[in-house]
């Protein structure tokens, strides 16, 4: 009876429940480093959203007018046009209350104009710690520092510097953009504010640039090299306190990323559930004692013979009919286990499969044995991810959602079985993720066709079935299961851009790391002049030759063939509007969704579409307008003739802008503005010539020329003879006349 308590009730019990608590253990740190990797992802790809945010300002001064040839050619720069630049770069920092500071650096001329104290010399800077930096990095277009700088006032601010090369689109670059970070803001925006524990970021010299850790740099420093694997959590001891560090390195600029769990996270979990377990045991326990006695008492003959029947296989004749039905049952759920356990295995690896992808994974020896488990064999040593997306949502098609994505997700795996192990996932609702391994590494050309032939089989299967197509793309070769994770990433990025990817085309990575980008200006100069001309069918042209010379060409990487469409549709709006073509048929939303287009098809579609609203608009326009604004110029001149008058001026009180006001004269006066003004000036100065011998210098004053010279020249060009022949010719035809008056009887 004691031997049977213990060795079928108490010491199973000890042994579950320590195997138990190891594993609960281990799931415990495991659980800690997976939210403190995801805490520290979620920064990582905040420091990127940061970085991306100031690339897009780089971007946008790139495309201020007159800033490109202010940095090429500064001498010949008005006070007027740095103080609109200097006005640009405080709206950037109020929009973005993350900035302490901007600045601009002209390299021809080498000074600064920062949004603080303006122009500066090179010399006169009041930030001199920038120019070294400057030096370091001046072969890098994008660089980032973490330092002390001086502010204008001569105090030390912590200060975290980014700094882009201008213009952003140029191959010669003659400037660069210097935007400094407050510490305290930077880490404001990137930490979440759910983290539990303490963090910190270092720089790539292993100083801290935030955190709330109070720990030196050079003991953080000591810690990195015994973490071993950093996205598993260590017990380290900072300052006497026992810490989980998980360390992270991102991508972006080298900077190291720690979060510190306390102690106490681990052990008050441990202690709750060491305290569920021992009352479960002690229950266990009790009640065990009970059912092991009365086991002893009741069933040790018949499950006695049970195992023998079991062992030996035989029916026997003496055995019990009672007997003979616990044994089946016994079988029966041995094999309804075995089958529930086949049953879920295409769940679970897919499950496996997914985690892969996103590496979730943070154990190696854990995955092993989960792939030995699923019986999931890779034979060779390189991996290719493949991601597939649907053109139409799944669940429009024919049949329902289940079985369209179940559909697609074994016509795709059966197709790319020809080319190695493979095994996939469901992403999301119109994504699925392929794991391929190979024999061979590389994108050779043999391979690159293969692929294309198993695709166009898959499209032509899933059009014939489901009435859809499939955008395949391929990530990166690898060596490794820890580095899968980057094809995934690789091959997703690429269907980022479907707008200039065709419906149904195979993505192969692309190289862009020597490309040199050449903005289409002649065509966007093409489009503009013949949209204002309300000329569909050139415009039209210039789109077609947009896309034939960088969509279907495919020169250029498909995020710069975007980025390209992009400015391409803004510049165009920006340029019609300075035109005063207030075009209320078209938005910055409307351009977004022309350039989110789902492939190269639909995104012709809606330029096309883009086109027809830009002449209805320019149409809508020349109906409307009058010449109210011709009426107003030339009642403004007439008015104010005296004055010193620019084109600028007069349009803004007519209340135009000067390029269409110009355009309206030459279209409706056959004169330019200013042809316009020297008229009225050279009428209103004959009277003047003909009273009391007034001299030319007070004349030219009255009629708004402040130099004599320009109004001797304008008055010939308009008269045929300088001023003083003209008050010479008429005084004489005055006398000549008097004369003949006198003479008459």
């Amino acid at each position: 009876m004691l031997i049977t308590y213990f060795v079928a009730v108490l010491i199973p019990a000890l042994v579950i429940s320590g195997i138990f608590l190891y594993f609960y253990s281990e799931e415990t740190v495991l659980r800690i480093s997976k939210n403190s990797n995801q805490d520290m992802h979620r920064i990582a790809d905040r420091i990127g959203s940061m970085v991306d945010q100031m690339s897009d300002v780089a971007v946008r001064l790139s495309l201020t007018p007159g800033l490109n040839k202010a940095m090429s050619d500064p001498q010949n720069t008005s006070m007027y046009q740095y103080e609109q630049f200097v006005d640009i770069l405080g709206q950037q920092r109020a929009t973005n209350q993350l900035f302490d500071s901007m600045a601009l650096f002209f390299r021809i001329d080498n000074r600064f104009l920062s949004t603080e104290v303006g122009f500066q010399s090179q010399e006169e800077y009041y930030d001199q710690g920038i120019l070294a930096l400057m030096e370091q990095n001046k072969d890098k277009s994008f660089w980032f520092a973490n330092r002390e700088m001086t502010a204008p006032g001569g105090e030390r601010v912590d200060t975290i510097t980014f700094a882009q090369k201008l213009p952003v689109l140029y191959q010669l670059q003659m400037g660069e953009l210097i935007i400094n970070v407050g510490k305290r803001a930077f880490a404001n925006v990137i930490i979440p504010s759910d983290m539990q524990g303490d963090f910190l970021v270092l720089d790539n010299n292993n100083q801290i640039v935030v955190g709330n850790l109070t720990a030196s740099s050079e003991k953080i420093g000591e810690l990195i090299p015994n973490l071993g694997n950093p996205a598993v959590a260590k017990t380290v001891l900072i300052d006497g306190k026992k810490q989980f560090a998980t360390q992270y390195q991102t991508e972006y600029n080298g900077w190291t990323i720690f979060e510190f769990t306390p102690y106490s996270v681990y052990s008050n979990q441990m202690h709750k559930e060491i305290s569920k377990v021992l009352y479960i045991c002690f229950m266990f326990i009790m009640i065990g004692a009970a059912v092991a006695g009365w086991f002893a008492f009741r069933m040790y003959r018949p499950w006695k013979r049970i195992t023998n029947r079991l062992s030996e296989n035989t029916a026997g004749d003496a055995i019990e009919t009672s007997v003979v039905d616990e044994v089946i049952y016994v079988e029966k759920a041995l094999s309804l286990i075995e089958d529930n356990i086949k049953r879920h295995e295409p769940i679970l690896r897919d499950r496996l499969v997914f985690d892969i992808l996103h590496n979730y994974i943070v154990d190696d020896e854990q995955l092993r044995v989960q792939l030995s488990n699923l019986e999931m064999i890779f034979p060779h040593q390189h991996f290719l991810v493949i991601v597939v997306q649907s053109s139409e949502e799944l669940g429009e098609a024919a049949h329902s959602e289940s079985y369209n994505r179940l559909f697609v997700f074994n016509l795709v795996l059966d197709s790319f079985k020809s080319l190695g192990a493979v095994y996939g996932t469901m992403m999301d609702a119109e994504r699925f993720g392929f794991l391929l391994n190979l024999e061979e590494y590389g994108l050779n050309d043999t391979f690159r066709d293969r692929v294309r032939e198993l695709c166009a089989e898959l499209n032509r299967l899933a059009g014939t079935h489901l009435n859809i197509s499939l955008q395949v793309s391929l990530g990166t070769f690898c060596s490794s299961l820890e580095d899968v994770y980057k094809s995934y990433f690789a091959a997703k990025r690429e269907l980022l851009y479907r707008s200039v990817i065709g419906d149904n085309d195979v993505i192969f990575p692309s190289n862009t790391d020597s490309e040199k980008v050449s903005y289409p200006s002649h065509l966007q100069k093409k489009f503009i002049h013949a949209s204002m001309n309300a000329d569909e069918e050139r415009a039209l042209a210039a789109v077609r030759e947009l896309f034939d010379h960088y969509v279907y060409s495919e020169t250029l990487s498909r995020q710069k063939t975007q980025q390209i469409i992009i400015i391409f549709l803004s510049s165009t709006l920006y340029e019609l509007m300075e035109e005063g073509f207030d075009l209320e048929e078209i938005s910055e939303e409307s351009i977004l969704e022309i350039a989110n287009a789902p492939n190269h098809k639909e995104l012709k579609t809606r330029f096309f579409g883009f086109v027809n609203k830009i002449q209805s608009g320019i149409r809508r326009i020349k109906d409307k307008e009058e010449n109210i604004y011709i009426k107003r110029a030339m009642q403004y001149m007439k008015e104010h003739y005296d004055q010193e008058l620019t084109v600028t001026m007069i349009a803004e009180e007519s209340g135009v802008s000067s390029g269409h006001l110009g355009r309206l004269f030459r279209e409706e006066v056959g004169k330019s503005v200013l042809n316009v003004l020297t008229e009225i000036r050279m009428e209103a100065s004959k009277p003047l010539l003909l009273a009391d011998h007034m001299p030319l210098e007070q004349i030219s004053r009255q009629i708004g020329y402040n130099d004599v010279h320009s109004f001797i020249r304008f008055f010939k060009k308009a008269e045929g003879v300088t001023p003083g022949e003209y008050r010479k010719i008429r005084m004489e035809a005055q006398q000549f006349e008097e004369s003949t008056t006198d003479e008459k009887p």
